[in-house]
């Protein structure tokens, strides 16, 4: 989540020194607003539109347009600031905003603006306050921050918490003491600024080379199974890949005769088991084999289980038992319970599976509470940044405080593990949802950011599956009939 109000806090500010009688109260950010608004239509050249055109712009609606079709990279960019910005995405808030500001002084205004026939209007600009447009054009042209996390640390009290547990909720009491207070300040890795990326290109005889390697360490760790493959790999790469690329004038290369070249959005299709999976994990094996090249890769798979099999394959492959892990499957925290049921059922559970170590239930907090009997807190569900402490008046709101044990949290070795780990693995569900604990990540982001971020390569595995998803996620279809007449309900 972006910033919304950083751009013109410093404007309030001089505003309000200005208007010393306090004419302006309560129409401060309107005000600029409504200007950031009808200045992004000067920016766009959109001079012989009307006024009320913008809601359009920001509503992202395709519009046929020649002008729009035709805008620069730095004209999209400004208006994809604006969208995220200006509260006027509908024509109903975009108009009443409008009548809002014309009733506003001129002298406090950059624009004229009348109360009636709003679609009559174009842009005109006063000669009043440049300054602002100053401010405006760094806004419309800058990356825009995302907005930071205000909850706080639980510090050495007491504390409560809802917890919920097999046998329904239950309010907690914990005692937090000075020492298990400092443990927040306890340095706990994490990433400062975001990778920069190379192209990477791959050629057969380098999938050949990966997969020898492959071979060579699947011989010395005995293993009978490398990968999903009981097949030596370097045959598999013989036997199975025959790509071929698309060339500049639309004809095809020979078999394996033009380098996989990766640089922006890349393309891979075939025919079930025509060998995409294969040059994904080639891929991945690449970062794994490689810690030199300084790779990360991310693999969104369709579900959980896949993820957390294929990170234990390649742990398995690549490590040994309690070392840092070189992959790590990126998982959704509210859903750990229903993970760990899954890998217990799975048939490739064991005691030494790899998912094991990100799916600990053990919550250090729970040991803190003040009752005799354990409060059994569901995975999942710990109390990572819902302590609170109880309202000094009936019925006052709680505010909430997040638990100081972080850094010494064995439910939460997967964030301990993700810094170091060349290879990612998740899910479009945790995509599209999962968020950040806030002892590691200060801002409001998801972690979609993170990969974005942090990966050199995303590599998206059964396309179409993870699409519907998204599709399901993004873009809900709700139904308006019974389902078998032809009537709405």
């Amino acid at each position: 989540m972006y910033d919304r109000s950083e751009w013109y806090k410093s404007l309030v500010e001089q505003i309000k020194a200005q208007d010393a009688d306090g004419i302006l109260k309560g129409k401060y950010s309107l005000l600029l607003q409504v200007e950031l608004g009808l200045w992004l239509l000067e920016r766009l050249n959109l001079h012989d539109e009307a006024i009320t055109v913008l809601w359009v712009l920001l509503s992202g609606l395709p519009i046929p347009d020649t002008r729009l079709s035709t805008l620069d990279k730095q004209q999209r960019h400004a208006i994809a600031n604006a969208r995220i910005l200006l509260p006027f995405s509908g024509r109903f808030n975009w108009e009443n905003a409008l009548r809002t500001y014309a009733t506003i002084e001129e002298k406090w205004r950059c624009y004229r603006v009348h109360p009636e026939k709003l679609e009559q209007q174009l842009v005109y600009k006063l000669q009043n306050h440049k300054e602002r447009l100053v401010v405006f054009d760094a806004t419309l042209d800058s990356i825009l921050p995302y907005a930071p996390r205000k909850i706080t640390q639980a510090t050495a009290d007491t504390f409560c918490f809802d917890a919920i547990t097999g046998q329904g909720k239950q309010v907690v009491q914990v005692e937090i003491n000075e020492e298990e207070a400092d443990m927040a300040t306890t340095d706990i890795s994490w990433f400062t600024q975001a990778r920069n990326r190379q192209p990477l290109s791959y050629s057969h005889n380098d999938f050949r080379t990966i997969a020898s390697e492959i071979d060579q360490l699947r011989q010395q760790r005995s293993l009978p199974t490398v990968l999903g493959s009981q097949k030596s790999w370097l045959e598999l790469v013989d036997n199975l890949l025959g790509y071929r690329a698309i060339l500049p004038d639309g004809s095809l290369s020979s078999k394996n005769s033009v380098p996989l070249h990766i640089n922006g959005h890349a393309y891979v299709v075939g025919a079930v088991a025509a060998g995409k999976s294969t040059v994904a994990k080639l891929i991945l094996a690449d970062a794994a084999l490689h810690p030199e090249k300084e790779l990360r890769i991310t693999l969104v798979v369709s579900d959980t289980m896949s993820a957390l099999n294929l990170a234990d394959e390649l742990n398995t492959l690549f490590c040994t038992w309690g070392e840092k892990p070189v992959a790590v499957p990126l998982i959704g925290r509210s859903t750990r319970s229903l993970h760990l049921q899954r890998l217990y059922h799975s048939s490739k559970f064991r005691p030494d599976h790899w998912a094991l170590r990100w799916l600990n239930p053990a919550c250090p907090l729970q040991a803190l509470a003040t009752e005799q009997a354990p409060c059994g807190v569901l995975p999942g569900k710990e109390p990572c940044e819902s302590l609170y402490q109880l309202p000094k008046k009936p019925g006052g709101r709680k505010v909430y405080h997040y638990c100081p044990l972080f850094a010494v949290c064995p439910s939460k070795q997967l964030y301990h593990d993700m810094p170091t780990a060349r290879i990612w693995i998740t899910t479009p569900g945790a995509l599209g949802k999962s968020s950040l604990p806030v002892q590691i990540e200060q801002r409001k982001v998801h972690l979609t950011e993170i990969v974005y971020e942090q990966s050199d390569l995303v590599i998206f595995d059964e396309a179409d599956t993870i699409q519907q998803w998204f599709d399901n996620l993004f873009a809900e279809e709700v139904i308006l009939t019974n389902g078998t007449m032809a009537y709405s309900m």
